[in-house]
């Protein structure tokens, strides 16, 4: 946890096919990281508040084998405006997506997400 939090002269970061797991906070508050984020395919879990704050992030890009997604896990990153849920995900833990301004949101998958909590879209302009 905490691994790279408050990191604010981070600008880009490149996670390596065959880590797993995005741990509690590992990016928390990296105000300085900016445009795409890239989520290989080998990432199954992405923790709580692991890119809170994240502001600067304008994509985010889920990979294929994503099943879940923390408490607050991109909370006010604001620069996002559109995500794209992959068919693997299967649980959004509350606010996940809190505060962003987001404009469209697509899920490949069939069934929906287990939503766990509050609205996991719940913004400033009341995106649902």
């Amino acid at each position: 946890p905490h691994a790279f939090d408050n990191c604010d002269n981070l600008t880009s970061i490149t996670i390596p096919e065959g880590v797993t797991s995005i741990n509690y906070s590992a990016f928390y508050d990296c105000n300085g990281l900016k445009g795409a984020l890239v989520i290989p395919n080998s990432v199954t879990q992405i923790g709580d508040q692991a890119f809170q704050n994240c502001s600067g992030l304008t994509t985010i890009n889920f990979g294929s084998s994503l099943t879940f997604i923390g408490w607050n896990a991109f909370r006010d990153c604001t620069g996002v405006s559109t995500l794209t849920l992959p068919s693997s995900l299967q649980t959004i833990n509350d606010l996940a997506f809190g505060e962003m301004q987001l404009t469209s949101v697509t899920c490949l998958r069939q069934t929906p997400p287990t939503l766990n909590g509050d609205p996991f879209f719940k913004s400033k302009t009341n995106i649902l």
